[in-house]
């Protein structure tokens, strides 16, 4: 197209006064304006894109070829640019504030590479009426207006007044930092106020829940006199802020006032107050009250309420010169009363929730029962009993005179989730995030995942399947949690033995075995008998440990005289020999109905001790197995583990943990062996009874006295399962042979007290009767 030009391109060139070398007044433009557009006021690009005229040679590349960017268009078009503006090397011109600003504003960057960006003067102004002047030396700065513009580190150029007032205007935020702010450039106003770092921002944005310091510090309200500054004179921004503020009217001769922070907390009218706001009215002088006092809270709707009759009135001026006030208001507010009256309001009764009278004169807060009737205009406060939480964080309710109590809103209190403890599993509780104490109440929302200790498994062999129990809003947990039982049978191996008097005894090597201590005349307890851990408040031991003569009920109360202590590898119960020992009371013994000790052959030598506590399980203090559906069989000459601190072969009490391998007989062919005997000793078969066998031999290693009690256990798939209790032995016979009690004869009876006592609940135990 022909390119012409119009009366506002010649307006344009001699405002600007470039008619000679201007983009709008070179001749050359004519020539080179040739494409699609057919507008006069249309550049077209090479890619026949259209754009306006104004915004060829600007630095900006408008065409998405960046035809309207180039040397060969600006070059001819742009031979000099005004004063006030930047020559880019390839023509276009761009405003001198753009130049050496950190960012290129010409195509070819040509506004960033010039000597005098290398060097940067800042003036910064001292105090409000004098300027220091800081030179800094870097790479890519910028040259800013004095004593309008701040430089940023980072190369921007911002408005002075924007530096050091709490908003982050600079890119690396160098305007809000501690080495600007606490120098003499800023002097706060009496009606700022100023943060830690030297920031200064409204004071009435001060512990207004919003963080306005860079730092924070405006919300570092820990005291009631930060929490005196949370009104605004302008409404608060935000989302729903129109619902969540109330407005303080302007209402003759009243004055308002912060509720509880005395009345020199004055608000003015028209200040904003935050939803949940109490103030108080009173009257100025010359005025008097209708009512004695008068309380009013800001609604979520944005109102204070109650709305009522104005509170203060004229008074009535007589001859002399001071004001009459009437009667009436003189009289005290009184306390809540039983009287019934329809302007009463009653006290609700609403579970979970504590109320209590506000009082004006005084700090004390009285607790009001429930059904309590209490006067119009009466302020009371909401607050939850221990296992509640609030679902807000204050709540005032003030009574109307129909009776009803405003405002009203939903349900304060929500009922905790009891605490969750377990003796076998691990537990973690998460609330919003934050891990919680699963052993206090949790609040409704709490995420609870239980886990089997590092110790324990899941009963039957069973694969643990991770679940998670969430507390509900009726103050339930979704789900119950389930029980773990500890790993059985595992001795514990560790990379050096302990050597005790020339034996070599391997820590751990029986955790199961627990020593059974009695009270001596003298107050302190001797070793007595062994026994097994079969749970971590269970152990199998013989009866005939805690038989007497006198005893007529099969199950023995203890009361005190005895105690037993697991991870014990001295005898004397005084020496602690490890981090694992534990001695605990005994709670209850239990032994067989049909035991009568040796009147009975010494059947059914079987006793349960039942622990008033759980023990702590670990690597050394384990239980053994139990096999519990008799799935296994021992032969003759299998090789059996039993551990005591029974008599040496010098009759001689063993100071420390001892162990024995011990080949199993069965009963039959230990019965053979006695009868086989001489006459003396036919009478010994007779304790060979029918829960019995042997294990031993002529010579060599075996049990001896003080070894009763003791568990002979037995490998099947590298686990120890107890077989065998440690009964009695022939004491005509120097040999090792002893008789054991044997478990899977009495297994049912042991299994009807292990589930009483381990299945019934992870933290309460009841008693088989």
């Amino acid at each position: 197209m022909n390119a012409t030009r119009s009366w506002l391109t010649l307006c344009l060139c001699f405002a600007l006064g470039t008619t000679g070398s201007g983009v709008l007044c070179n001749t050359l433009f004519k020539k080179r304006q040739t494409g699609p557009c057919s507008k006069d006021n249309m550049f077209s690009c090479t890619n026949g894109q259209c754009i306006d005229l104004l915004s060829i040679c600007d630095g900006l590349a408008d065409c998405s070829d960046k035809s309207d960017e180039t040397q060969s268009l600006c070059a001819p078009l742009n031979v000099t640019c005004p004063s006030s503006m930047f020559r880019c090397n390839y023509g276009a011109c761009i405003s001198k504030k753009a130049k050496c600003n950190g960012k290129n504003d010409c195509i070819d960057g040509s506004d960033e590479n010039l000597p005098e960006c290398e060097t940067l003067v800042l003036k910064m102004f001292s105090n409000l009426s004098q300027t220091q002047l800081t030179r800094v030396t870097r790479q890519s700065t910028s040259r800013c207006e004095e004593t309008v513009e701040y430089s940023c580190k980072s190369g921007e150029c911002i408005d002075i007044i924007s530096i050091c007032d709490g908003i982050s205007d600079c890119n690396d935020k160098s305007d809000e930092t501690s080495e600007l702010c606490k120098s003499k450039v800023v002097v706060c106003p009496k009606n700022m106020f100023k943060c830690k770092y030297g920031a200064c921002i409204s004071k009435h944005k001060k512990c207004d829940g919003s963080q306005d310091c860079i730092d924070g510090s405006d919300e570092d309200c820990g005291s009631i006199e930060d929490h005196k500054t949370t009104t605004s004179s302008t409404p608060i921004e935000g989302t729903g802020a129109i619902t969540r503020t109330c407005v303080i009217p302007n209402i003759e001769g009243t004055v308002y006032s912060l509720f509880r922070y005395g009345h020199d907390i004055i608000l003015s009218p028209g200040t904003y107050i935050d939803m949940n706001t109490i103030i108080e009215e009173n009257c100025n002088e010359g005025y008097y009250k209708t009512y004695p006092k008068r309380i009013k809270i800001c609604n979520y709707d944005g109102n204070l309420i109650p709305d009522q009759d104005k509170l203060c009135s004229n008074v009535f001026v007589e001859t002399t010169s001071r004001p009459s006030i009437p009667s009436t208001t003189l009289q005290p507010s009184k306390p809540p009363t039983q009287a019934k009256n329809r302007r009463t309001c009653v006290i609700p009764n609403t579970e979970g929730t504590v109320y209590s009278l506000i009082q004006i004169e005084s700090d004390l807060e009285p607790v009001l029962s429930p059904g309590t009737n209490v006067d119009p205009n009466t302020a009371v406060e909401e607050n939850c009993e221990e296992s509640y939480y609030k679902t807000s964080s204050n709540r005032i309710m003030i009574c109307l005179g129909n009776g009803n109590w405003i405002p009203d809103q939903d349900k304060l209190c929500l009922k905790k989730c009891p605490p969750m403890i377990s003796d076998s599993l691990d537990l973690d509780c998460v609330f919003n995030g934050k891990r919680e104490n699963c052993s206090n109440p949790s609040v409704p929302g709490t995420i609870l995942t239980p886990k089997c200790k590092v110790t324990h498994t899941v009963p039957n062999g069973q694969i643990e399947t991770p679940i998670k129990l969430r507390c509900q809003q009726d103050g339930n947990w979704s789900d119950r949690l389930y029980t773990c039982i500890p790993y059985c049978g595992r001795p514990y191996s560790p990379i050096e033995p302990l050597i005790l008097e020339g034996v070599i005894v391997d820590y751990g090597s029986a955790p199961w075995h627990v020593a059974v201590y009695r009270k001596n005349n003298k107050n302190s307890f001797d070793l007595i008998c062994g026994g097994s851990l079969i749970a971590p408040n269970l152990v199998v031991s013989a009866a005939h440990c805690f038989w007497y003569k006198e005893l007529t009920n099969r199950i023995i109360i203890n009361n005190g005289t005895y105690k037993i202590a697991v991870g014990k590898y001295k005898r004397d119960i005084a020496i602690k020999d490890n981090a694992f020992t534990q001695i605990v009371d005994v709670g209850s013994i239990y032994l067989k109905e049909d035991y009568y000790d040796v009147s009975g052959y010494l059947a059914e030598d079987l006793a349960i001790l039942v622990l008033p506590i759980k023990i702590t399980m670990s690597n050394v203090v384990s239980p053994v197995c139990v096999d519990w559906s008799k799935k296994y069989s021992i032969s003759n000459g299998s090789f059996g583990q039993v551990v005591g601190w029974g008599q040496t072969e010098k009759m001689e009490e063993s100071s420390v943990l001892l162990k024995a391998d011990l080949p199993y007989i069965d009963r039959k062919t230990c019965r053979n062996m006695y009868e086989r005997t001489q006459s003396s000793f036919i009478h010994f078969k007779h304790f060979i009874t029918s829960d019995k066998f042997c294990a031993g031999n002529k010579t060599g290693q075996g049990v001896h006295r003080g070894d009763s009690g003791g568990g002979l256990t037995f490998e099947h798939n590298s686990l120890h399962f107890l077989t065998g209790v440690v009964s009695l032995k022939d004491a005509s016979k120097n040999e090792s042979f002893a008789l054991f009690t044997d478990v899977s004869s009495h297994v049912d009876w042991i299994y009807g007290i292990y589930n009483n006592y381990t299945f019934a609940s992870d933290r309460t135990f009841t008693t088989v009767a």
